[in-house]
């Protein structure tokens, strides 16, 4: 009787363990990718205020309502509105095509493709996006990882019981791949 209450008590006190370990790691790693989500959130709202700057900038030299300045304005105002994960790399996928159309548009213009302003701001951005590229890596793999843990046990108990649940990815173009 005694040697099997010990066995029920160490059966416990193990799976008290184990229950404790699977909420270390997960809590760990979901802390992990909050931090790697504001990275690019911080990413995101600086190229975010470089935007107005440049479309000032070329509204001096091509009428503002031209299609392709109305696209960008657009595009960065759903990008400020956007609040989950998927629509923030929709609404920023937008903002990269828009502004690739911005930066074709001003090569072809003589007076924009020389400014320098222009220039300085294209490589600014483009800089923003390597950025934001690179951090989102970082962020889904280590969103992917979470997940996966998630799925095994004892691991995706311990995440219902703790209100853990998915990351959801951010999957964006890559800007080099864009300018192939």
């Amino acid at each position: 009787m005694i040697i099997a209450t010990l066995l029920i008590v160490a059966f416990a006190l193990l799976l008290s363990i184990g229950f404790a370990k699977a909420y270390s790691a997960l809590a760990s790693l979901h802390m992990q990718t909050g931090t790697a989500w504001g990275q690019i959130e911080s990413l995101l709202e600086r190229r975010n205020r470089l935007i107005p700057d440049l479309v000032d900038t070329v509204k001096h030299h091509i009428s503002p309502e031209h299609e392709t300045i109305q696209n960008v304005v657009q595009a960065h105002s759903a990008a400020l509105e956007a609040s989950t994960v998927g629509e923030k790399a929709a609404a920023e996928q937008s903002v990269s095509s828009s502004l690739t159309g911005l930066f074709h548009l001003a090569g072809e213009h003589p007076h924009l493709g020389v400014d320098h302003f222009v220039h300085s701001l294209k490589e600014e951005l483009m800089s923003a996006e390597q950025k934001v590229a690179f951090a989102s890596r970082y962020y889904n793999d280590l969103s992917e990882k979470y997940n996966a843990k998630l799925r095994k046990m004892p691991s995706a108990i311990v995440g219902k019981m703790g209100s853990l649940g998915p990351r959801e990815l951010f999957v964006l173009e890559d800007p080099a791949a864009r300018e192939a």
